[in-house]
């Protein structure tokens, strides 16, 4: 399952700048879909551009990930 409304598509950036600061390497997306894919060790964060005009999808073992930076950066 996916979160669809945790990531705001305005907040690509910062995302992308913050995960690099915590040691996270932002990798080429691998198909049309995906938005953003970056690794660290085994870890995996992918975002989608799915049906919403302003979010962007969130797969559930990504969302804690992506909540820690909403939460350090609000």
């Amino acid at each position: 399952m996916a979160n669809r409304c945790l990531l705001h598509k305005n907040k690509l950036e910062v995302f992308k700048e913050w995960l690099v600061q915590d040691g996270w390497v932002i990798e080429a997306p691998k198909d049309y879909y995906e938005a953003l894919r970056a690794k660290r060790g085994n870890e995996l964060v992918l975002l989608f551009s799915g049906k919403s005009i302003e979010h962007y999808s969130v797969r559930d073992e990504h969302v804690k990930v992506v909540r820690r930076f909403i939460r350090l950066n609000s």
